[in-house]
């Protein structure tokens, strides 16, 4: 009898703590999927941002090559424009 007593209060004691415990590590499993998660949409926001550097960084090389492309034909055209001026102004005198 006493060992069908001490199992029942064992049996209790236990369902008690259980109880008492089972929200608390349920807390503890949302808290660390939530920490999963957001890591992994943190990796993903990263590799956004990433592609988006690199195509921002893509962009700004090549509008600097165009830049100096223009300045090149820019400068080409004012020393052509300069000596035109000159042979003609030594024309007239």
């Amino acid at each position: 009898m006493r060992f069908l007593i001490g199992l029942a209060v064992g049996l209790a004691l236990g369902f008690a703590i259980y109880t008492l415990l089972e929200p608390v590590r349920q807390q503890e499993v949302r808290r660390r999927l939530r920490a999963v998660l957001q890591e992994r949409e943190m990796e993903g926001l990263q590799a956004s941002l990433r592609e988006r550097m690199e195509n921002l960084a893509q962009t700004a090389r090549e509008a600097w090559r165009e830049a100096q492309e223009v300045g090149r034909r820019a400068e080409q055209e004012m020393v052509s424009r300069y000596r035109q001026m000159r042979r003609t102004s030594l024309r007239r005198y």
